[in-house]
């Protein structure tokens, strides 16, 4: 109903307050209708009453984790005539995040990719981390030592990897874990997929909330022990990988990344069938070593998420030294695979490079794509040097004009910024922008940063080569050891390269 955006969105709606008020009216109504279909389309609205009868607050707070937990939590105190914690301001500073094993940067293929099962609420569960198992064990140690100090070493407490220690006696947050986890099966195995998604993200958050100080049982240690628990864990099940003979190329707080030493010819179900066994033989090794070590039953679960035919972790882009690719460094939370279906067939996935960041252009996002696509289907370097080419040829062409709108989202006002001027600044003080946060589309012009619905010079083409489609070719040359273009030995792609001598359009 209204075509423009951006400033000449609010102007076109001003125009039409004032002189068609019908046609403003149809707006506003289509606008709050599509709000009512988005929800219905995902389930939103009933997500949110689902999670808002599960805890007990109003819908209002149903999202807010804090909120929903202390009521949870207080109701079990309660029942069990338990006084809950007094609010009070302490210093909870969180804990550190998920463990990142260190990525192993190159080309692989037959990757499958392992995942722990809602690894922190079974940690929980596993190891009794619970605010009043946690309180009554440092009271117990008291009672013992006529001090602060922990109880670790004791036959009634369980000691984390951080130091925290828990009485052995079943604490309130295990046992809502356990209920949840069933009650989350019995929704999944009836069909319905919105209360499981209640009770799994409910789960989720309550290592979040104690790890807060606006939470009244948030404690550093409380949310240190549940990740030095998943620290370990993960650890130990890499090593179990490397001793069986497998390589791990990568891990990140629940996942790791292992060569599984399967050929091209193996079929999705072989894959599966194999993995498989392979997390049934880890699950065992920790079962033992949970029992052994501390006493406990184990509820942690690695499973086989899914296996990529070809997969790549392109190098930091800091990390371009040397001629030796084993010397680089591995981009962390940032690879593209192959991924395999059930028919199958193969499609591109991309987890953290620039095909799926917000502030990357639709150019840069597309071309990403188009290269994994070629080397993951077997292209070689000359076919894939053809294609960057083609692309830089079409976008001298003007063909990805509609293609190259950076969107960076202002977090403050732009007349906050005074010590620097960021593109997107720039961009938001020529829409007239003040007192106003929001996401700023713009392009690159000979003039810099320009609005993208008010552009009034010539786009850059340059820039876009430079900043959007060498780098992007680029990370992915240095990981095939394709050097063509190359300064020392060392991919180095510059505009000149790909705009000499005959283009090869092979496809």
């Amino acid at each position: 109903l209204v075509a423009s955006a951006g400033k000449a969105k609010i102007d076109e709606l001003d125009a039409l307050y004032a002189a068609d008020p019908r046609a403003f009216g149809n707006y506003c109504q289509k606008d709050a209708e599509l709000v009512f279909s988005i929800f219905g389309r995902t389930g939103l609205f009933r997500l949110t009453m689902e999670r808002a009868s599960l805890t007990g607050v109003s819908l209002d707070k149903a999202w807010t984790s804090v909120v929903s937990f202390e009521r949870i939590y207080g109701m079990e105190l309660s029942r069990r005539n338990i006084a809950p914690d007094f609010p009070s301001a302490r210093d909870v500073s969180g804990a550190a995040g998920g463990t990142i094993l260190t990525p192993e940067p190159g080309f692989f293929s037959n990757v499958a990719v392992f995942d722990f099962r809602s690894l922190y609420p079974t940690i929980i569960r596993t190891f009794n981390i619970d605010p009043l198992a946690h309180a009554r064990a440092v009271d117990y140690a008291h009672s013992r030592t006529g001090s602060s100090g922990n109880a670790a070493g004791t036959a009634e407490t369980i000691t984390a990897p951080n130091e925290a220690v828990f009485l052995r006696t079943p604490g309130i947050l295990p046992a809502l874990i356990a209920e949840y986890f069933a009650s989350r099966r019995g929704a999944l195995e009836q069909g319905d997929a919105i209360a499981g998604h209640v009770y799994k993200i409910l789960m989720n958050s309550f290592y979040g909330v104690l790890g807060t100080s606006s939470c009244r049982y948030g404690r550093t240690c409380l949310a240190g022990a549940i990740t030095s628990f998943a620290r370990k864990w993960l650890l130990l099940s890499r090593d179990w990988f490397s001793r069986e003979g497998y390589q791990v190329l990568y891990g990140d707080t629940d996942s790791l990344f292992v060569a599984s030493g399967l050929s091209d010819a193996a079929s999705y179900d072989e894959f599966a069938a194999h993995c498989a066994g392979l997390a049934k033989n880890v699950n065992r090794f920790l079962s033992q070593s949970i029992h052994t070590e501390y006493g406990l039953e184990s509820f942690l679960e690695l499973r086989f998420e899914k296996a990529y035919r070809r997969f790549i972790i392109p190098p930091l882009r800091s990390h371009r030294d040397g001629n030796d690719p084993g010397a680089l460094k591995g981009r962390a939370k940032g690879y593209g695979g192959w991924i395999i279906a059930r028919d199958g067939s193969c499609s591109v996935e991309v987890k953290g490079m620039e095909a799926v960041r917000r502030d990357t252009t639709e150019l840069g996002r597309r071309l990403q794509l188009e290269l994994l696509e070629l080397v993951f289907s077997g292209a070689g370097e000359e076919r894939f040097l053809a294609h960057v080419r083609h692309a830089i040829a079409k976008l001298r062409a003007g063909g990805f004009d509609t293609d190259l709108v950076y969107r960076k989202r202002l977090s403050k006002p732009p007349e906050s910024y005074t010590s620097s001027t960021p593109p997107q600044v720039k961009a938001a003080r020529a829409l007239g922008w003040k007192g106003r946060r929001g996401t700023v589309e713009y392009v690159w012009t000979a003039l810099g940063a320009e609005p993208a619905s008010a552009r009034k010079s010539p786009i850059d083409y340059d820039h876009y080569i430079d900043a959007q489609i060498l780098p992007v070719a680029e990370s992915i040359a240095q990981v095939m050891g394709w050097t063509k273009f190359s300064a020392g030995g060392k991919p180095r792609y510059r505009r000149g390269d790909f705009e000499s001598g005959q283009m090869e359009l092979e496809w």
